[in-house]
């Protein structure tokens, strides 16, 4: 009998498609960064392209645990209360070093239980993703005001080493970003990554392949919250504080900085190198609006139009290389 990995969809050579798709997170992060360096030639020095790591960081974190879902063909809405409960657990538990550092280490172990349940739901009870994730985020949102009921707390200076400190002359932001992409990266060319992308081209075809669909979604989403949690620790890391709603606003851009990347809201395509560029994209277009001098909000509506514009180009893309497959078949 063959294994479960022989059965799994060899790697394609990739489609034209799929890679015209691929490079646009690339040509557009590179238009951004000229374009900030012609407005602000000191943004490309080392101490301003760390600065945009640091502040970029949370949201590489959970928006490569929100591409692994959507390549399933879901969504994780949860990873905002995640967040916030991570952040304020740490500053309502963690003000001690010892403490600091013993409950980092517990919340790592236990950070992927969130998403295994919501996983767990949506695999076996077939309820929506959308609503698990939904009231998975209600609850942990609310579980973050049982330990923090508004901003303030005290997270241990020993801990803000992880965001603030530096290996070999190296910001560790640097080195933590290096580490995940790497880790990423590779993980999507290993038979999980197989499956995931299997189970979101088609859940029915990968069932009859072999592939354990259910395990490959509760394994998922535990991922998907497991990077959240870190997310939220690294994130207390920086602030030495925390907001019991701090969480909430990189759901969306999660979503965003995913799709921007190239993943597709259909599940199955998507790569976590794209996603990070897109991260990137959303942190230079907020710093180009910045040096512009115009209003925060313009960062939003800049956004949106572009999470539209790339919605709408892969849309158009695979139809029409679909369309011309046709063609060329009839």
């Amino acid at each position: 009998m063959r294994s479960v990995l022989a059965r799994l969809p060899r790697p394609r050579i990739i489609h034209p498609d799929d890679f015209v798709v691929a490079v646009v997170p690339y040509v557009v992060f590179a238009a951004l960064v000229v374009w900030l360096a012609v407005l602000a030639p000191d943004s490309l020095t080392l101490d301003q392209i760390t600065g945009n790591v640091d502040v970029t960081l949370i949201l590489v974190l959970v928006a490569i645990g929100q591409t692994f879902v959507l390549l399933t063909g879901g969504i994780d809405l949860s990873i905002g209360g995640v967040i916030s409960c991570v952040n304020a657990f740490a500053a309502s538990h963690m003000a001690s070093s010892g403490a600091a550092w013993g409950w980092t280490i517990a919340l790592l172990l236990i950070g992927w239980a969130p998403g295994a349940i919501n996983g767990a739901l949506i695999a076996y009870a077939r309820l929506q993703p959308f609503i698990v994730t939904l009231a998975a985020w209600f609850v942990w949102g609310g579980i973050a005001f049982y330990f923090l009921e508004a901003s303030g707390g005290e997270v241990s200076p020993s801990l803000g080493w992880l965001a603030s400190g530096a290996i070999a002359g190296v910001h560790n932001s640097i080195w933590l970003l290096l580490l995940v992409a790497i880790i990423a990266s590779w993980l999507l060319r290993t038979r999980t990554g197989l499956q995931i992308k299997a189970v979101g081209s088609s859940a029915d075809n990968a069932r009859q392949r072999g592939i354990p669909t259910r395990r490959t979604i509760v394994v998922t989403y535990g991922l998907s919250s497991w990077l959240a949690a870190f997310a939220g620790i690294v994130l207390s890391a920086q602030s030495l504080s925390g907001d019991p709603v701090v969480g909430d606003s990189y759901i969306l851009l999660s979503v965003a900085a995913a799709v921007i990347g190239g993943t597709s809201l259909f599940g199955g395509r998507g790569t976590t190198t794209g996603t990070i560029l897109g991260a990137f994209v959303l942190t230079y277009l907020t710093s180009i609006v910045y040096v512009l001098g115009l209003p925060s909000q313009w960062s939003l509506i800049f956004s949106g139009l572009l999470l539209i514009g790339s919605v709408t180009l892969q849309l158009v893309v695979r139809r029409g290389f679909a369309l011309r497959r046709r063609t060329r078949h009839a």
